[in-house]
């Protein structure tokens, strides 16, 4: 394919994503940010979410740097959610962004950065496990991006600690954020992905919908007592996404799970437990890199329309 047929918007091998337009939950750091990161590098065109304005704001300056773009409209600033607290930046086994209550923040007429066909980036700050504000910025995305095409779930959060002595509210925040803020996300998204479906005139798929989501190991088998919780959620993502596929493959939507062990992004710090301490340590010493966990999404992305990813399960060599 020649550099001009990439130029209008047509893929090739090096920029496999080349009009794809694809929404990152999690996006501000671990998992989500490197596959925000490793999609544009793809020639994909992004609109991150996560809960903090601020560091979505530096990935996605730093993502303008690697797409020459027209001069862009000033970003309107999104309405901001704040931190948790102690242990906001952790994560899971399976390093997702901590993505827990925020307000949407994408206003309707504040491009990033603007390319030829439109944005190249956009931001907002959300609370996915709020239904509504997640509603309205996947839909503010999809306006702004001219459509979606897939959407990555990446949000997600852990709090390790026995049954017996962990507060309940720790419960609550992984089942609310883990398994509701990705269905939240995924029901606003689904008209978006099937109105971008394309089939031939023999009814042969050209351009098909994704739904990605990050699970974990964790969803198949229970690694740790002190992440039985986490596992527990993590398996009901592992039975949704089976459901999703069954419901929505005829649509022309793919779901594909990406269940990865531990992930070295410093997941744990700020949770001042026993066992975030153990599972941490764990996770830098054995952890795979994001980004290699970011590489099999984009393969998944770029795979024939007519080919979906079931399911891609990976560790690293020492785990």
């Amino acid at each position: 394919m020649s550099p001009h047929d990439a130029a209008v918007g047509q893929p090739t091998t090096d920029r496999p994503l080349t009009g794809r337009r694809v929404l990152v939950t999690g996006a501000s750091a671990g998992i989500g940010a490197a596959t925000a990161r490793a999609i544009v590098a793809a020639g994909g065109r992004v609109a991150l979410v996560a809960r903090s304005q601020a560091r979505l704001e530096e990935l996605a300056t730093e993502l303008r740097a690697l797409t020459p773009v027209a001069p862009a409209a000033p970003a309107v600033p999104g309405t901001g959610g704040g931190e948790r607290g102690p242990g906001a930046a952790a994560g899971a086994e399976d390093a997702a962004e901590d993505d827990g209550p925020a307000r949407a923040g994408l206003p309707a007429d504040a491009p990033d950065t603007v390319g030829a066909e439109g944005p190249t980036v956009v931001v907002a700050d959300a609370d996915v496990v709020d239904a509504e504000a997640a509603r309205a910025v996947v839909d503010a995305a999809a306006e702004q991006l001219g459509g979606l095409d897939a959407v990555i779930n990446a949000a997600g959060i852990a709090r390790p600690g026995p049954v017996a002595s962990t507060p309940p509210a720790d419960w609550q925040l992984m089942l609310d954020v883990n398994v509701r803020g990705l269905l939240h996300v995924t029901q606003a998204a689904l008209p978006h992905l099937t109105a971008a479906v394309e089939r031939d005139e023999h009814g042969r798929l050209v351009r098909a919908g994704d739904v990605v989501n990050v699970s974990s190991m964790s969803g198949r088998r229970v690694g740790s007592p002190a992440m039985g919780v986490y596992a527990a959620s993590k398996a009901a993502v592992h039975a949704l996404s089976g459901a999703l596929r069954s419901e929505v493959g005829d649509d022309g939507v793919r779901v594909s799970v990406i269940a990865p062990g531990f992930v070295r992004t410093g997941i744990f710090e700020g949770q001042d437990t026993d066992a975030a301490r153990q599972l941490g340590r764990k996770g830098e010493e054995v952890g795979l890199p994001p980004e290699q966990v970011a590489d099999r999404i984009v393969e998944v992305l770029a795979a024939p329309p007519g080919l979906v990813h079931v399911e891609v399960a990976m560790v690293s060599v020492d785990q």
